[in-house]
């Protein structure tokens, strides 16, 4: 499989993924049914490894293909009809080619490769379709790959903060710190997401190793209150019956907890911290501890 394997067609009615490096399996929702590809063209002679995909409308696929384990490659169409397209030009040889992600312009006349390019990390390189022509979008070495499928945005980390924010394809502008620091990465950024379109949720890598947590967090969460708990401790959670939760987390026993409603429950030793989104109306929040 590839860095960001998973893409969904704008009708939402198709999947398609990596499978084997070199395939590209299609599956149809409705019917619950897969479909494989052929095996991608080689290039020069030498097998690719398929590592993102992004569909062009809901009948065509572009895919980055890296030429083996050389640092170079290129991105390739594909049609359901089983038909593969491989253009001349390569990338040329790049210190980096991880191609994390994938993302098409509108008009769909440029494609986007995250992580492609010179050294750092934030490289992104793009392939101008009508003049079968590669070149660097931006470096920024202090930014780091995200795996998210998003048609139209190419997602990354900041490195002192964490945050995450976006290249968008429309008018190639960088979007730093767009949702407040993950609290619960552990080890690094998550190097794994899914957003909303509408940049109001993200659902992100929390921790590496197992257990590989995620965790949600918004456009903006509310911290409401830390409890550092030294044994069991009483808990009164006091919201309205609407459509949001109050997360609550222990970052190092990896747990976080999820209430819709009021609630009272007791909580082990550790520090939790208590979260709600923006979204919502804090100030119909209440957060006691101790009250038994």
């Amino acid at each position: 499989m590839g860095y960001r394997s998973l893409a969904i067609n704008p009708l939402g009615t198709k999947l398609a993924t990596i499978t084997n490096w070199n395939l590209i399996s299609i599956y149809t929702i409705g019917t619950d049914t897969w479909a494989n590809s052929s095996a991608a063209p080689v290039i020069s002679g030498v097998p690719v490894h398929l590592k993102s995909l992004v569909w062009e409308d809901n009948n065509t696929i572009w895919a980055w293909a890296q030429r083996g384990v050389a640092l170079r490659g290129k991105c390739f169409k594909y049609v359901l009809t089983d038909t593969w397209t491989q253009y001349t030009n390569e990338t040329g040889t790049q210190t980096t080619w991880l191609g994390a992600g994938a993302a098409i312009k509108a008009d769909g006349s440029v494609v986007y490769g995250l992580s492609i390019g010179d050294a750092g990390g934030g490289e992104h390189t793009k392939y101008t379709i009508g003049t079968d022509t590669y070149s660097q979008l931006t470096d920024d070495a202090n930014a780091g790959f995200v795996s998210v499928y998003d048609k139209d945005k190419l997602w990354y980390a900041q490195d002192t903060t964490l945050r995450l924010g976006y290249v968008d394809t429309a008018d190639e502008s960088v979007n730093d710190s767009q949702f407040a620091t993950n609290p619960d990465i552990a080890g690094g950024w998550g190097f794994a997401a899914g957003i909303s379109d509408d940049l109001a949720y993200c659902i992100s890598e929390a921790a590496g190793s197992a257990p590989e947590l995620h965790s949600v967090i918004s456009g903006g969460m509310y911290l409401l209150g830390t409890l550092y708990a030294s044994g069991w401790t009483p808990v009164l959670i006091e919201k309205p019956d609407d459509s949001y939760v109050v997360l609550v987390v222990n970052t190092a026993d990896n747990v976080t907890l999820s209430y819709d409603h009021t609630v009272q429950t007791t909580l082990w030793d550790g520090t939790w911290r208590f979260y709600y989104l923006q979204t919502g109306d804090y100030t119909q929040v209440k957060v006691k501890f101790g009250v038994s």
